[in-house]
């Protein structure tokens, strides 16, 4: 069976694979107007597209907030401007110190 066989099985698929499979798992999901929940958060910026299928079909694309850095990244890259071939988006990051 097949990524793309197991959309007609779930309502919500919870990707925890490596960034580069988020397409192939995330893509059936999207077209169908079903939820993706993205662990993978910093993919998204690879994947923009993602964003604008989930757009057009009513799909949903959920980022955890427990992925701190990528949810970063994408706040940046909301901040910043990505163009295709150059890929820079200035990111600011930093944590309070416990102790």
């Amino acid at each position: 069976m097949t990524i793309g066989e197991l959309e007609p099985l779930a309502d919500i698929v919870v990707e925890c694979a490596p960034a580069k499979m988020l397409p192939a798992i995330a893509g059936p999901f999207l077209r169908a107007g079903k939820t993706v929940i993205v662990l993978s958060a910093g993919a998204i910026l690879s994947h923009p597209h993602l964003v604008d299928l989930a757009s057009e079909s009513g799909g949903q694309i959920v980022i955890p907030t427990g992925a701190l850095l990528g949810l970063a990244a994408v706040t940046a890259a909301a901040e910043g401007e990505i163009r295709a071939g150059t890929h820079t988006v200035p990111l600011q990051h930093s944590q309070p110190i416990h102790g």
